[in-house]
């Protein structure tokens, strides 16, 4: 089957993410992918060798998160030059996959054009259009959002949620979706991280110590102050323990913000921020930890938790997005609520003080991470689907 992905940006960054993962497993099992995009920067030659880069003339336009018509009116021209050259290549696909927030009005446009092509649209765990705040802006998301919804249940042949728990908040508020709305939860390629991980071992005794790590871009919604404040809280009692930050500074006035924070609390030879890192070097990161803790205010599905989980991580992290969903409830992993330092802290005193948890709930998360998120595993599910649409096509 020949399918076309619609990706303004794929970056090095993505590929790591179900952006990148979804179209190079659906070509390792034998179909023709293409992703139509901007801008590919740094994306390695060995994925570019599985998948057809197409790159679209002319300049991206840049969102502006300060005003909503402006970053409306920017999607829109992206999405019809991204039309305007799908059209213009004149290729037959027989599968055209978006993302809601990525080009989901070029998938209405065409979809209205090319009405025998099977449509499937990805949506984020907890996507903003579904907030209820009672402003002028989450009250014109709201509008916007039941309208979006309407129409996806009408073009679309199929809709991914990626965890139960967002699907049964989805329904709640649109419920003619549920023909339609399939659970397919992000996967990790754990084939690679086996890989990576063999060619780690030999290298080096690769042993765990006494290290709390996050992988996590240096930004506010990450919440590496709650975990600065939580670790200082604690940090007297346990004088071998670090914190170890994996991840690139996106913003720098918050990144000052925690260099502030480290001296204010004396913790200048515990806290070490690496930088972004990946390949070899992120898996010796998860193999040398020996905590994973992500205290993020809002994520939607973490691949950095999945990844913990692959690498039998204890890990804590806060309420948000699909945690209760990958950790089982706090059966393979401690959940705490969001932005509560209190309820981190003693997370953290919890599993530094009991190396027997450590192991029974970083064996949990192995466990779960290879029945429910093995990304060739999901694919499959993914392909079941698509055959059932072609199916139900040529009748």
């Amino acid at each position: 089957m020949r399918i076309l992905f619609l990706y303004p940006i794929l970056t090095k960054r993505h590929i790591r993410k179900d952006l990148g993962e979804i179209p190079l497993f659906l070509s390792r099992i034998g179909h023709d992918v293409e992703i139509l995009t901007y801008t590919h920067r740094g994306i390695p030659s060995e994925y570019i060798r599985s998948i057809k880069l197409v790159s679209i003339r002319g300049r991206l336009p840049q969102k502006s998160h300060s005003n909503l018509f402006t970053y409306l009116l920017f999607s829109v021209i992206r999405d019809i030059q991204m039309v305007y050259m799908i059209l213009r290549g004149k290729k037959r696909f027989e599968c055209i996959f978006s993302y809601l927030r990525g080009s989901i009005l070029a998938s209405i446009i065409l979809k209205m054009l090319k009405n025998t092509t099977i449509f499937i649209v990805k949506l984020d765990s907890y996507p903003s259009l579904w907030y209820t705040s009672k402003t002028a802006s989450g009250i014109v998301r709201r509008i916007i959002g039941k309208l979006l919804f309407r129409i996806l249940s009408r073009i679309s042949d199929l809709l991914i949620i990626e965890s139960p728990g967002a699907k049964e908040k989805l329904l709640y508020l649109h419920p003619f979706l549920k023909q339609k709305l399939i659970v397919l939860p992000n996967g990790i390629d754990t084939d690679l991280l086996k890989n990576l991980t063999d060619s780690v071992l030999p290298s080096s005794l690769v042993s765990r110590g006494d290290i709390v790590l996050t992988v996590a871009d240096v930004t506010p919604v990450k919440g590496l102050d709650l975990l600065l404040n939580a670790f200082r809280r604690v940090e007297d009692r346990f004088p071998t323990w670090k914190v170890r930050v994996v991840g690139k500074i996106i913003d720098v006035t918050y990144k000052t913000k925690l260099d502030k924070l480290i001296l204010f609390y004396n913790l200048k030879d515990k806290v070490t921020f690496t930088g972004e890192l990946d390949g070899t070097s992120l898996v010796r990161e998860y193999m040398t930890a020996d905590i994973f803790c992500l205290p993020s205010q809002h994520e939607a599905f973490s691949m950095a938790l999945l990844e913990a989980m692959y690498f039998g991580l204890p890990i804590i992290t806060s309420n948000v997005g699909a945690a209760e969903f990958c950790l089982a409830s706090g059966k393979a992993g401690l959940i705490f609520r969001k932005g509560e330092i209190d309820e981190l802290a003693s997370v953290l005193e919890i599993l530094m003080s009991n190396k027997d948890l450590r192991v029974e709930l970083g064996n949990n998360a192995k466990e779960r991470c290879m029945k429910l998120f093995d990304g060739s595993t999901l694919i499959s599910k993914l392909n079941d689907e698509l055959c059932k649409l072609i199916k139900v096509r040529k009748r």
